[in-house]
């Protein structure tokens, strides 16, 4: 576990955040749980790298080394798919299609006196450069 990266999101955490990183990190929870409950208490994407960067990796079925030093494993053969893929494609992509936007006509383009947000949006666009 890289402690130092740990202890700096837990630092910058707060109760029910640290709670959640405090249950992942003892493995109370799996990945996927801890990801989908970050996500819905407001954890951003960045924490949650940094944390199970912090925790190492999960995996309880990775092979262990025999005592030659060589891993036993299959290898997988050309063609196939890994679990939750489909084997099927999706057919090539296909030019042209219609995209359809809505947007207010801007008013008169006065950055003192915008009175929609469509004069908003051209006026933010050009200072933001």
């Amino acid at each position: 576990m890289d402690w130092k990266r740990f202890d700096r999101v837990r630092r910058n955490s707060g109760a029910v955040h640290l709670d959640l990183v405090e249950s992942y990190a003892q493995g109370r929870i799996s990945r996927r749980a801890f990801v989908r409950r970050g996500a819905v208490v407001g954890l951003s994407i960045p924490t949650m790298a940094a944390v199970i960067a912090a925790c190492g990796d999960d995996d309880e079925g990775s092979p262990a080394t025999g005592g030659s030093g060589t891993q036993s494993g299959g290898t997988a053969q050309a063609g196939s798919t890994t679990p939750g893929t489909s084997g099927a494609s999706s057919g090539p992509a296909t030019q042209g299609g219609v995209i359809r936007i809505g947007s207010q006509i801007p008013g008169a383009l006065d950055p003192i006196a915008m009175q929609d947000l469509g004069a908003y949006g051209i006026i933010a666009q050009s200072f933001e450069f």
